[in-house]
C-alpha cells in the first residue's frame, strides 16, 4: 500500500487542502485543526449544523506582516481574502488576543481568541455573531481515548490526530451506492488526511501499528460517520448518501463506521507516494 493523498484542514470544518506532505505532529498534522469558529457560549461549529463552512476555503502560506512567520488565507463567496497570522497568539498576552475556554462535543477545552478583526470575517459571512479561537502549544487538549485506553494529546479535531481511508474501500461503497440508484461520492465528504491506495478492500479497519515515511502510528478506532459526509462540499447541498448505504453494511453499535482514527506515534514527515509497513 501506499499514499495516493494527503489533506491539511486548519480550519475545524471548513474546506482543506490537499498537500505534497505532511508535517506529523503527537497532535496531527501540524497546522490540521488549529482554528476553530465558535458561538458566543465558546461552542464549535461544524458542517454538522453549518454545512455552508465547507465553502470558505483555505490555504497556508507567509504572513505578510512579518519576515518568518505563517498565516492561514480564507476566502468565501461574497468575502475578500483575509489573512489570519499564526504566530502572533503563540505569544502570551499579544494585544487583541486572550486565553478563553471553548467547548467541543461537550468537553471543555482552552484555545485563543483572535480577535475581533478575524471574528467579524467570519461572522459576516455566517450571518450570526461567531468567534475564531487557535490551539497553541502552551494550551494542550488532552483527551482519553477508549479504543487505546490512555490519554492523547489533539488538535480541534473531533476526537484523534489522524483519520486515513483507502481508495479500495471508497471504490467498494460507490458500487453499492450505485446499485441501490445513487451517485458516487468523493473522498471529500469523508475529510481524511491520508488517503491510501494498492490494498484490500477496508485494510485500514486492522492496520494496527505501521510506519510511513518516518512517522509511526498506531489503530484506534474506526471512524464513526455523521451528517457532514451527506454534504457535497462544493456546494453545501446535503443528500442521503453514503450514510443510507454504509448503514446496510457498516453499522455498529456506535454508528456506521468508514476510515480509522489513528494516533502519532512517533512524529516525522509523511509523502505522497510513501509506502505503508507494516510493525
Amino acid at each position: 500500500m501506499y499514499v495516493e493523498q494527503l489533506f491539511e484542514y486548519p480550519i475545524k470544518s471548513c474546506k482543506g487542502i490537499e498537500v505534497a506532505e505532511l508535517d506529523l505532529t503527537l497532535t496531527g498534522p501540524k497546522y490540521d485543526r488549529t482554528l476553530m469558529i465558535v458561538d458566543e457560549g465558546g461552542n464549535f461549529l461544524s458542517q454538522r449544523t453549518h454545512p455552508h463552512l465547507c465553502l470558505i476555503e483555505t490555504d497556508i502560506g507567509d504572513d505578510p506582516g512579518t519576515n518568518r512567520g505563517t498565516a492561514v488565507w480564507v476566502e468565501a463567496p461574497g468575502m475578500k481574502r483575509h489573512v489570519i497570522p499564526l504566530s502572533h497568539a503563540m505569544c502570551k498576552n499579544y494585544p487583541g488576543t486572550e486565553e478563553v475556554e471553548v467547548v467541543i462535543h461537550g468537553k471543555q477545552c482552552m484555545g485563543i481568541d483572535l480577535g475581533n478583526i478575524h471574528a467579524n470575517w467570519f461572522s459576516a459571512f455566517l450571518g450570526e455573531p461567531v468567534r475564531l479561537i487557535q490551539q497553541v502549544d502552551r494550551l494542550p487538549r488532552i483527551r482519553h481515548s477508549d479504543a487505546l485506553d490512555r490519554n492523547i494529546m489533539v488538535s480541534f479535531a473531533d476526537g484523534y490526530p489522524l483519520l486515513i481511508t483507502a481508495t479500495e474501500s471508497l471504490d467498494d461503497l460507490n458500487k453499492r451506492i450505485q446499485v441501490a440508484g445513487g451517485q458516487s461520492v468523493p473522498m471529500d465528504r469523508f475529510r481524511p488526511n491520508i488517503v491510501l491506495s494498492g490494498g484490500e478492500t477496508y485494510a485500514e479497519d486492522t492496520m494496527n501499528i505501521i510506519a510511513i515515511g518516518n512517522a509511526t502510528l498506531a489503530g484506534a478506532n474506526k471512524c464513526v460517520r455523521c451528517a457532514i459526509t451527506t454534504t457535497d462540499q462544493t456546494s453545501g447541498k446535503r443528500d442521503k448518501e453514503p450514510l443510507a448505504t454504509l448503514a446496510t453494511y457498516r453499522k455498529s453499535g456506535k454508528g456506521v463506521e468508514f476510515g480509522r482514527n489513528f494516533v502519532v506515534t512517533g512524529p516525522g514527515k509523511v509523502r505522497r507516494g510513501d509506502k505503508v509497513r507494516f510493525a
